[in-house]
């Protein structure tokens, strides 16, 4: 990943909104608008989902897990 993309990264965005001074921030800034909690909230979520996907490719090899995700949703229907 290169550091433009961490840089325009939205979580990367909302990260820094939350840990950065209050006077600090533009008042058009759209995330004046959301609740803290809110952005909280969305942040554990991208963040718990990042961690599964990166736990997932690192300890199952990830080629026949698909595979085997594909057969068996075919295999219902």
């Amino acid at each position: 990943m290169g550091t433009d993309a961490l840089l325009t990264s939205g979580v990367t965005e909302k990260m820094l909104y939350l840990i950065r001074d209050k006077r600090s921030i533009e008042p058009t800034n759209p995330l004046n608008k959301v609740r803290t909690s809110r952005i909280l909230m969305f942040l554990a979520v991208e963040l718990i989902g990042f961690g599964a996907t990166f736990a997932v490719t690192q300890v199952c090899p990830p080629i026949p897990s698909y595979s085997l995700a594909l057969s068996i949703h075919l295999e219902t229907f």
